[in-house]
């Protein structure tokens, strides 16, 4: 990238929040003479998140047991694993794969934090918790330990 470009880019961490040698997993959004970096999942993720607690305040959804075990759960998976293999190395992944799971993310974070809205003790939000900090975690131990 030249020194031009480089000068013209907004990098603001809170949007975009990865080292430079890894922008590419940015979307870079015309902003004026500059170019906004945004974060793909986090893109795909913030909206929907946002979108989906509002939708449900606006719907009123009671908690639906069975069905919320298996929505809010199911939906964590697609973006740890994209997140952790890229965060491994063993997977460069794509913009748009990252929008995607980010999507998934913000659907099933916002179903489970809308149950925690309703019941701090909800075991739906807290065990979707636990399972990004033990994924997380577990990359990250993967990833120290060279294996």
């Amino acid at each position: 990238m030249s020194r031009e470009r480089e000068r013209r880019e907004l990098h603001l961490m809170v949007l975009a929040h990865h080292r430079r040698e890894d922008r590419d997993r940015c979307l870079h959004l015309p902003l004026g003479g500059y170019r906004l970096a945004l974060c793909a999942r986090c893109l795909g993720f913030y909206p929907t998140l946002a979108a989906a607690i509002a939708l449900q305040a606006w719907l009123g959804l009671p908690p639906l047991p069975a069905a919320d075990w298996w929505f809010c759960i199911s939906g964590l998976f697609p973006a740890l694993l994209d997140w952790g293999l890229a965060w491994l190395g063993r997977r460069r992944g794509s913009n748009a794969m990252r929008v995607a799971t980010g999507i998934l993310l913000g659907i099933s974070l916002g179903r489970g934090f809308w149950l925690y809205l309703h019941d701090l003790k909800s075991e739906v939000f807290w065990v979707q918790i636990g399972l990004l900090a033990v994924g997380a975690l577990a990359f990250e131990l993967v990833r120290r330990l060279h294996l």
